[in-house]
């Protein structure tokens, strides 16, 4: 018989009800553990529609939000009484189980999740960051943390959903320009996505603007946050400095603005471990990250353009570089292992599951109820010249 493992998330992108890349890990993580466990995950419910792959893990969405979601879910724990509990969320929820399993901690927002549950965290089997740069940083802040059974492990991404390049780049972007309903510039393309906020560096990214425009680069800007970056970016969109799309793009659209790019920009001042830049190697668009938590793991020179000084001073690198020295990068980037197949192994480590995958799990179907609870060359042409001139 298979163990049961019952991850409990705040966030499910297939459920529905997602705020940030948390909500992909938890599902795509589920969706390859399922080759070895019967994966149950305990979500709150749709606020986006979602439930867009139904067979991607089981899952019970309550229909149930903050505290009132917490205590339903636990009560059903409880009631399953799984193996293991995978708790994506506040380290507090452990405090209302009474199920004798194996509980495991994630957390990638320590800054908002742990204050003033510490007591909570150090109650848990295994506390598990998504990279180790990011478990050593914390350490730095939360001394105490030392004293946590913590691991430090890198994420994966599907790679189903984010394949390998099958269309050439000026197939995809001729597509993409037209999804935005922008002039092909001819120029290098960098596209970026995100929250507008200090520590996604997106006052650097602004300031930066006018240097990457003159540096012969077309800057396309997705994401929404921060009121005041809003307004400058769309001040910058309205000046022909960058392309501003004041929206997070879904899925669909960020699959085209990858393939169709040439670098994916991630100035974060702090990353846990840096999903899209891992979705552009992937799908064959070069990373421009600055080195910092899990991407500090995730990339370097071999794999990507490194900001060790300024934004300005990356891009000009980048936007510099022959045809051959793109193609190593581009190369390297797609032959990356970035995906689950490689990198569920120290999840499996972790539960101390053997792996061979084992039969197929029944845990497939999606189940909806409302439950109330109870009170990574020779050639000197730059491939990046302006075309026609």
């Amino acid at each position: 018989m298979r163990d049961h493992l019952v991850i409990v998330s705040e966030e499910s992108v297939y459920a529905g009800f997602y705020k940030c890349g948390i909500g992909e890990v938890v599902d795509t993580l589920a969706d390859a553990l399922r080759n070895y466990l019967d994966v149950t995950i305990i979500t709150p419910g749709s606020h986006k529609g979602g439930n867009m792959a139904g067979s991607m893990g089981g899952r019970i969405r309550l229909g149930l939000h903050d505290e009132e979601f917490y205590v339903a879910a636990a009560e059903l724990v409880n009631e399953i009484q799984p193996a293991m509990v995978q708790n994506f969320g506040r380290p507090d929820f452990i405090d209302r189980l009474t199920v004798d399993c194996q509980k495991i901690l994630v957390f990638d927002r320590w800054e908002e999740d742990i204050a003033g549950q510490l007591d909570s965290v150090a109650k848990y089997d295994h506390v598990v960051t998504l990279s180790t740069g990011y478990a050593n940083e914390l350490m730095a802040v939360h001394p105490e943390a030392v004293e946590w059974p913590l691991h430090g492990i890198i994420n994966g991404i599907s790679s189903s959903l984010y394949s390998t390049p099958r269309a050439t780049k000026e197939e995809s972007r001729r597509h993409f320009y037209g999804l935005i309903g922008r002039k092909d510039t001819g120029k290098p393309l960098m596209v970026t996505t995100g929250r507008l906020s200090e520590v996604k560096g997106t006052a650097e990214l602004i300031a930066a603007t006018p240097a990457i425009a003159a540096a012969g680069a077309d800057l396309v800007v997705y994401g929404d946050g921060d009121a005041e970056y809003e307004a400058q970016l769309i001040a910058l969109h309205e000046a022909g400095k960058l392309t501003f799309v004041p929206r997070l793009g879904d899925y669909f659209e960020t699959s085209h603005a990858l393939a169709a790019a040439d670098f994916y920009l991630t100035p974060s001042l702090h990353e846990v471990c840096g999903l899209q830049p891992m979705k552009a190697a992937r799908m064959g668009c070069v990373p421009i990250v600055r080195p910092v938590g899990g991407m500090g793991e995730n990339f370097n020179e071999s794999n990507a353009v490194l900001i060790t000084d300024t934004i300005e001073e990356a891009v000009s690198r980048a936007v510099a570089m022959t045809s051959d020295e793109y193609g190593v990068l581009r190369d390297n980037c797609i032959a990356g292992q970035w995906t689950w197949e490689t990198r569920v192994l120290p999840w499996l480590a972790l539960f101390d599951l053997k792996t061979g995958p084992e039969s197929e799990s029944a845990f497939r179907a999606v189940h909806v109820i409302t439950r109330r609870a109870t009170p990574v060359g020779t050639a000197k042409k730059c491939p990046f010249a302006k075309k026609g001139g």
